[in-house]
């Protein structure tokens, strides 16, 4: 079972270092990394997941060629609320491992982001994350994610200004830099050392590694260049039929409106589990989860769920199946 290499990380052996340094248990991290490869190996299941997807919104404000949404609208929009933030933190805090703002939407979209980090203040998580465009951070929210001791950011910065204009439009390539820097300076001049900052781009949207890393290593912790998925619903599925997918016992995706899908990469939600509203997180990952498991583990899962038969982690495209002179939005 591969579980989860999806990304090729390109910082230097010292940053690598102080990120491991920085975690606020060395051994919780280190239990949680063999919990979170060995554990899907073994089927075990926790009573709570490892780590729980939160999304803020499922808007955005760009419309990215490599991104799902370029391919297929999502129909459902809309922000959480504070009541359905407050019932999955209050259900899940000291339970889970990890926590990370991301989905389908811009989690600086949803207008109380900084009113999330504050509740935040008093739950118990060893990791608290977030993937952003950065196009929306202010002033406000950069002394927001310091102070509340955010451990980390991974903004997503897909090559250097011509392709990350043209991907990225209407954002400008400068901005984010701009941006990404202010939130470096401040966190130095506050004598903190998070959030860790993390740069991530899409393979092949680089076209000169050196000068990629050359612009962002000196304001950044962590770079890393994730492989290329195919949305395309002409891709062809290269599914083994022994494979037995790692994430129904890693992590839950909550949406919203609370709606949980079988994973996080069921954006249409084609597969719902339950909703958070309804019933307990507990109750939806070890009773609503299992028959999911049980077919997966069989081999059937493209066969039992419309969202395993897409699913672009296993359609040809994806990683080193990916032929390096066809890029989104580029040529």
């Amino acid at each position: 079972m591969k579980i989860n290499h999806d990304i090729i990380r390109k910082s230097t052996f010292i940053k690598n270092f102080k990120r491991l340094y920085n975690q606020r248990s060395i051994i919780g991290y280190f239990a949680n990394r063999f919990q979170w490869h060995y554990y899907p190996r073994f089927s075990y299941v926790r009573n709570y997941p490892i780590h729980v997807d939160i999304e803020l919104s499922s808007h955005c404000q760009l419309n990215c060629p490599m991104c799902f949404r370029f391919h297929r609208k999502i129909e459902n929009l809309g922000n959480m609320d504070f009541e359905t933030f407050k019932t999955i933190i209050d259900s899940i805090s000291g339970k889970v491992y990890s926590i990370k703002f991301t989905g389908r939407g811009e989690p600086l979209m949803n207008k109380r982001f900084p009113d999330f980090l504050e509740y935040l203040k008093h739950s118990k998580f060893s990791e608290v994350a977030m993937i952003t465009n950065g196009l929306l951070m202010t002033d406000e929210i950069m002394h927001c994610v310091i102070d509340n001791n955010m451990d980390f950011i991974s903004f997503s910065i897909d090559g250097l200004k011509d392709t990350y204009e043209k991907i990225r439009y209407p954002g400008k390539y400068e901005d984010i830099f701009d941006i990404v820097s202010r939130l470096h300076q401040l966190r130095m001049k506050k004598g903190k050392n998070k959030p860790l900052i993390r740069i991530q781009s899409v393979n092949v949207s680089i076209e000169d590694e050196d000068e990629y890393l050359t612009r962002w290593s000196p304001i950044s912790d962590d770079i890393f260049f994730l492989f290329y998925k195919d949305y395309s619903i002409n891709a062809k599925n290269i599914q083994l039929d022994n494979y037995s997918c790692p994430l129904l016992y890693q992590r839950m995706m909550i949406h919203y409106n609370g709606t949980v899908p079988m994973c996080i990469n069921d954006e249409y939600e084609d597969s719902i589990m339950g909703n958070i509203l309804d019933d307990s997180i507990e109750k939806i990952w070890q009773e609503n989860f299992a028959n999911s498991r049980k077919l997966n583990k069989k081999g059937l899962r493209v066969e039992s769920f419309e969202n395993c038969k897409k699913c672009s982690l296993t359609r040809e495209g994806h990683g080193k199946n990916k032929t390096q002179n066809t890029k989104p939005g580029i040529n």
